[in-house]
């Protein structure tokens, strides 16, 4: 199943809009801090919020139709799991989806307990920048940090992806948290009906 970024609110508990109060991230990005605005949006955070929900809503109806039993569902740490988990619960209250079964996890939510800190977690840190280097290396360029070691970087939580973040961390992380997920979707197979 394709990413649900469509559906996730810019104005609401994310990086580029809460923690860009002196626009730093967004000229960065070269974008306009009034893109990040409620009135650019022209929907309440609140309605941002819905409409969010509905997407999950749809998006396992959908799945439903086509006989998908289990749905594990990989979000980031932002409001978007409780968000996931809010259009999940209200898919379980309905009977005649009873037959798909459905879960959110954070990245580290799906390993085993005692394989979570090989998982990692932050944001556009050494974790987060392993995953996408070793999921899509045509998007992550370390080169550009070369001769830049020392600058400060903007909107990383975590420990630096220039010390640290690689391909194969990236491999044996994703390895773990996939793992976790087809464990689950066996229980929630099992709780289909």
């Amino acid at each position: 199943m394709p990413t649900i970024w469509f559906g996730e609110p810019r104005t609401a508990v994310l990086m580029d809009a809460n923690y860009n109060t002196d626009g730093q991230i967004s000229d960065k990005m070269d974008l306009p801090g009034k893109n990040f605005t409620t009135r650019h949006f022209g929907i309440s955070k609140a309605d941002q919020k819905a409409f969010y929900q509905q997407l999950i809503f749809h998006t396992l109806v959908q799945m439903n139709t086509l006989g998908m039993k289990a749905v594990c569902f990989l979000s980031g740490h932002y409001p978007l799991k409780k968000w996931v988990d809010g259009g999940i619960a209200r898919f379980h209250r309905i009977e005649r989806f009873r037959g798909t079964r459905a879960y959110c996890g954070i990245e580290f939510h799906y390993p085993q307990p005692e394989d979570r800190a090989k998982a990692g977690g932050d944001h556009a840190a050494v974790w987060e920048t392993s995953y996408l280097w070793y999921l899509r290396p045509d998007c992550v360029d370390m080169s550009v940090f070369l001769g830049r070691e020392d600058e400060p970087l903007i909107g990383v939580m975590g420990q630096d992806p220039r010390t640290g973040a690689s391909i194969e961390l990236g491999r044996r992380a994703c390895k773990l948290i996939v793992k976790g997920m087809a464990a689950k979707a066996r229980q929630l197979i099992a709780e289909a009906r």
